[in-house]
């Protein structure tokens, strides 16, 4: 047996201690303002929920969580010196698809307008984060009307929502850059951002006049990169002044990306704008990610922004404590990211029911299950940046991957499934993002000059191995391996990938 040297260094691991993950939970508990004797059984309460059958676990209301997440986050990034302002942030506008996150209309209510079908009030909310710094940081939410519902005099149109979120972002950070994509696209966006003397990056909408903005310019050369300087851009009764970048994208019409933006264009020679647009994707990840935390509702609209800001309060949260966990734990071998699932459950849990043993079973599949998950997703996570590196097209799947649910109907041996999982996530992403039929897979896999798959596997796949039978194997409890592989191979993407 080899005795360690005293004098040597901790080991190196992929992942933080217990202690670790507890210490940050705790100071993310304190700078939310949850308190464990307000905590009550081993529950994840609802985004927004403040008591329920055991559970009281917001002493404060939702929107004082979530001014505390941003002061939190932003004050753990300025004092470890990862992040410098002013700041680069993203607007979106997150939509509740209807008759899954809408309201039905009551046409006895008082205030029904009399139409023949009761109508669906959707939920919108824009959102502004800082994406610029380690881990993104929601600065402001506002809630956004949809046409058609109400009087659209009585409610702000989007410049304004775009304006109003600038003040919120303000008052936490200084920012010098907007990115946003082709939906904020009008000039009444353009000019609220430029009252705040900001930059903004913002592709094109594909106006006939952006169209031969393209001709123009590819009409005797074919350029990866080119720049049209003050660019009136003719819109009815508000035409206004800005920079065309053109990059070149073989999978958009007309084969270029066409990017708006008033800022100095020598920072953004040889593409360097794709660049810099990427970190937009990250807000669409967290969007994301909140809203697995609003459930299907029929509640008022002042209720709903509830929600939404308690949602929103734990996405910052988390992104804290991933962050913490990065600066404290200097024995990680890697980048360590926590299941914004199991995030939830430690942050509502006390220490108490932290610390229970877990019954038989439990310890058995489940514990099990949770150690091989972590195994496999950074195993996924390396793999899918050397596909990003490679293979272009890529950006068609990732940017939108969806699993099917018949990929799980039951697995018979949870003891064998690591392996197994690990070659039919890597096979689904690399099948579809080259489009190839199953034949077409094994054909391309046997190709291989080094006689390994494309993922860094040690064997190729026979040929049964992907069979609809084979595929459909795989237990209820390992879903979430294939949903956190995903998440975690959309944010490569988002550092590898064109805009798209």
């Amino acid at each position: 047996m080899t005795i360690p040297d005293e004098n040597s260094e901790p080991a190196r691991t992929d992942r933080p201690s217990r202690d670790e993950i507890e210490n940050v939970l705790e100071h993310v508990r304190d700078a939310l303002g949850f308190h464990d004797d307000h905590v009550a059984n081993d529950v994840t309460p609802n985004a927004g929920e403040t008591s329920g059958e055991g559970v009281q676990s917001k002493p404060r209301t939702a929107i004082d969580s979530f001014a505390s997440s941003v002061e939190a986050a932003i004050t753990a990034l300025r004092a470890s010196g990862s992040s410098s302002e002013p700041l680069t942030v993203a607007i979106d506008v997150t939509e509740f698809d209807a008759g899954y996150w809408s309201e039905t209309v009551d046409p006895t209510a008082e205030d029904y307008d009399g139409r023949e079908e009761p109508a669906a009030r959707q939920s919108k909310f824009a959102v502004i984060s800082a994406v610029s710094t380690p881990v993104p940081v929601v600065l402001g939410i506002e809630p956004v009307e949809n046409p058609g519902v109400h009087d659209q005099s009585e409610h702000p149109r989007l410049a304004d929502v775009v304006g109003s979120l600038l003040n919120q972002a303000t008052q936490h950070v200084e920012i010098d850059t907007v990115l946003a994509d082709r939906g904020f696209h009008s000039a009444g966006i353009i000019a609220a951002i430029e009252r705040h003397d900001l930059t903004y990056i913002i592709p094109a909408r594909p106006h006939p006049f952006v169209r031969g903005v393209i001709s123009e310019v590819t009409a005797h050369r074919s350029p990866d990169y080119a720049v049209e300087r003050d660019v009136t851009v003719p819109i009815v009764d508000q035409p206004y002044l800005t920079n065309f970048v053109l990059v070149r994208e073989e999978s958009t019409p007309g084969g270029y990306v066409v990017f708006l933006t008033n800022g100095e264009l020598s920072d953004y020679e040889s593409g360097a704008i794709s660049e810099r647009y990427r970190r937009r994707w990250l807000i669409e990840n967290q969007a994301k990610t909140f809203r697995t935390r609003l459930e299907t509702k029929s509640l008022p609209d002042e209720l709903q922004c509830q929600d939404c800001l308690a949602a929103v309060a734990e996405v910052n949260a988390y992104s804290l404590a991933n962050h913490l966990l990065k600066e404290t734990s200097t024995q990680l071998t890697g980048r360590y990211v926590l299941r914004f699932d199991r995030f939830l459950q430690a942050l509502y849990a006390t220490q108490s029911n932290s610390a229970k043993t877990p019954s038989p079973a439990e310890t058995e599949e489940t514990q099990s299950a949770r150690r091989d998950h972590e195994e496999i997703v950074a195993s996924l996570a390396e793999q899918a940046t050397n596909l990003c590196q490679d293979h272009d097209d890529l950006a068609d799947v990732i940017s939108g991957l969806e699993i099917e649910d018949d990929w799980f109907t039951g697995y018979a041996q949870p003891a064998t499934a690591t392996y197994d999982l690990e070659i039919i996530v890597s096979l689904f992403l690399y099948k579809h993002a080259r489009g190839l039929s199953t034949a077409g897979l094994l054909d391309q896999l046997e190709k291989e000059d080094n006689g390994t798959t494309p993922f860094s596997l040690q064997q190729l796949p026979a040929a049964s191995t992907l069979s609809h039978s084979w595929r459909n194997r795989f237990r209820q409890h390992e879903r979430w391996v294939i949903t956190d592989a995903a998440d975690r191979i959309r944010h490569i993407y988002a550092d590898h990938q064109e805009p798209r």
